[in-house]
């Protein structure tokens, strides 16, 4: 049971229930909304092989439909390296979530559950794509 204290201390109470499948299925419920009342996001365990997620590459040149580009270059590298069976690779759609975000790499890492996180910026196809602190 969760609830807080009219001087705005939250807290916490467990309740004696026999385990049942229902019990079970609400308790999967209960604890992402207990971690969203928190502000608590939990660090996902890192798979046992190299694991990276791409992140949404930034569009630097300015122009809308160059985004498309920028995201067509993030698509291809996310379906290059997931060939690699000793490599794991998280979704497109769950690294897109981080999509014109400047979220730390650190935390994104933590969230995902991989060692490795890739960003860079693309300015247009002419001129390609960086890698921060690359020339």
């Amino acid at each position: 049971m969760l609830g807080e204290e009219p001087g705005g201390d939250r807290w916490i109470e467990t309740l004696p229930a026999a385990a049942t499948d229902s019990s079970v299925q609400s308790r999967k419920k209960i604890i992402p909304a207990l971690h969203a009342a928190l502000g608590v996001v939990p660090a996902l365990a890192l798979p046992d092989r190299p694991s990276i997620a791409v992140l949404p590459f930034q569009n630097m040149s300015g122009e809308a439909d160059q985004e498309y580009f920028a995201d067509g270059i993030v698509e291809d590298i996310i379906t290059a390296l997931s060939r690699f069976s000793n490599l794991f690779v998280i979704a497109r759609n769950s690294s897109f979530t981080y999509k014109g975000q400047t979220a730390d790499v650190t935390q994104v890492g933590q969230e995902l559950g991989v060692r490795y996180v890739l960003r860079a910026a693309c300015a247009s196809p002419l001129t390609g794509c960086a890698l921060p602190g690359s020339s």
